[in-house]
């Protein structure tokens, strides 16, 4: 039995030797472990709950390694009382046994684990640094948009400061204007409308001063004002511009009148020239044919003014010098007249003449001739003459005469010489 419990005592010394060694490794793995552990926890802080599980894993084993501490020192007891408790070492050997396999599998777990965690923490470790560099980025974006908001909200500071400046002059130069249109309405009677057209845009406000203060002065100067003038100008006005507009139209009228009259004068004096050349040849012919002989002829007083000359007749009877028509005798006057009313007729003749004791100073062959005279116009036109003459009545149509077959009674008696000829 003794070879037995020393054989046994050297198998559980090599046991505790060999549990000993194992509580050593258990130590280093657990001690890297630790650190690795560490260094999880202070490379980031999401790793916390894997770093929790792995410290639940760390408890248990440093827990089993405790008992196995506790086994050992139990063991080394036992041992100097082999004899005694050899059956309970056994068992109490068996159990630290199992103990240290399930430490070893815990161990090798816990390695196994602690290999992934390293894994899962280097691909953590790069996901991290790539969200460093996107944070990076960020930041300095942040920081430029940052002193973009900053200049922009000087910006805006300014621009509120300009626009309450703004605001204040608005309303100072609105109270300006009012009161500038109540001074223009109570000094000068005048609204903005008519005022308007005295602006003067090449004055200063001092030299405009300077010309308000002027003009108060002369208008002091001036005296009373008369209320009604402006009234009494501008009914006058309007009397001035009616009787200018009446001027302006009577100056028109009297132009255009003056035009028609040169326009006339020059008709009508083209028209005399033509006519009085026309009957002075025609009068040229006419006279010697009642003088049967003879010279006469029409002058014009003034040919350098045709509308305001007068007319002479010259003739000359035969025998006689040429000479001024009223040199001669009653008789060669009125068969002069005579000449000269056929010379117009045969110019322009009238379908109706009127002629009143033309004949009465003529003689008998005159008046027989002057009867042919008649005969050959009358058939272009009538002719009614007053006469007393024998050679006149005979070369008439009819006769229309008055008689006075009873006292105080008058009647016409009308004879057709045509038909009292053939009768």
């Amino acid at each position: 039995q003794r070879d037995v419990a020393a054989k046994e005592s050297a198998t559980l010394e090599q046991a505790v030797a060999l549990g000993g060694k194992k509580e050593e490794e258990l130590l280093a793995v657990i001690a890297a472990k630790e650190d690795e552990l560490k260094n999880a926890k202070a490379s980031d802080g999401q790793g916390r709950d894997k770093y929790t599980e792995v410290r639940i894993a760390y408890t248990e084993q440093k827990a089993l390694l405790d008992n196995s501490a506790v086994n050992l020192q139990r063991l080394e007891q036992e041992a100097q009382a082999l004899a005694d408790l050899l059956t309970v070492r056994r068992q109490e050997l068996a159990k630290t046994q199992s103990v240290i396999a399930e430490a070893e599998a815990a161990v090798a777990k816990a390695k196994s684990q602690v290999m992934a965690k390293n894994q899962e923490l280097a691909g953590f470790s790069d996901g991290l640094d790539q969200r460093c560099i996107a944070k990076d980025n960020l930041n300095s974006q942040v920081q430029v948009l940052e002193q973009e908001l900053k200049t922009n909200r000087h910006r805006e500071n300014q621009l509120k400061e300009e626009t309450y400046k703004l605001s204040l002059k608005q309303e100072r130069l609105k109270v300006e204007a009012e009161q500038t249109l109540e001074r223009l309405t109570e000094e000068y009677h005048l609204i903005l409308a008519d005022a308007l057209p005295y602006r003067r845009e090449d004055l200063t406000k001092k030299d405009k001063r300077e010309r308000i203060k002027t003009l108060k002065q002369q208008i002091s100067a001036l005296g009373t004002v008369n209320v009604g003038a402006i009234e009494e100008f501008k009914t006058v006005s309007e009397r001035y511009d009616f009787l200018t507009q009446q001027r302006d139209d009577v100056l028109e009228a009297k132009a255009g009148l003056e035009e028609v009259v040169c326009r006339m004068d020059d008709i009508i004096t083209k028209r005399f020239m033509e006519t009085f050349h026309k009957i002075n040849e025609s009068f040229q012919t006419t006279f010697p044919a009642f003088f049967r002989g003879g010279y006469g002829e029409l002058r014009l007083t003034n040919a350098e003014d045709p509308l305001e000359t007068g007319v002479e007749v010259v003739v000359q009877p035969p025998g006689k010098r040429l000479q001024h028509h009223s040199l001669l005798s009653g008789g060669e006057l009125a068969l002069s007249g005579i000449a000269l009313v056929f010379a117009i007729l045969k110019v322009r003749s009238s379908p109706f003449y009127v002629l009143d004791e033309i004949d009465a100073a003529l003689d008998d062959v005159n008046v027989n001739k002057f009867g042919s005279y008649l005969q050959e116009y009358g058939r272009n036109s009538q002719f009614l003459v007053i006469t007393h003459r024998q050679g006149t009545m005979e070369s008439a149509g009819e006769l229309y005469g008055i008689t006075m077959a009873e006292e105080g009674i008058s009647r016409t008696v009308s004879v057709r010489l045509e038909e009292a000829i053939k009768e």
